[in-house]
């Protein structure tokens, strides 16, 4: 008679492989503000937006590469 208790007593660890996706808000264009000024003060203003854009836009580039990490 052949005894098969060495088998039953092993532990199986099977691999699963997660993706996980970026959040869709990452891949959503952002506002290209258009200048519509005369003086230095609204082009001081576009200035600040075009920054904010390129802030947001970082962060979003950040986001997403730590997801492929």
């Amino acid at each position: 008679m052949l005894s098969l208790n060495a088998c039953a007593n092993k532990t199986v660890y099977q691999e699963e492989v997660i993706t996980l996706k970026p959040s869709n808000i990452l891949f959503q264009p952002l506002e290209i503000p258009v200048f519509q000024g005369t003086t230095n003060e609204d082009l001081l203003f576009f200035a600040l937006r075009l920054e904010k854009q390129v802030q947001i836009c970082n962060e979003r580039l950040t986001s997403i590469s730590q997801l492929l990490e």
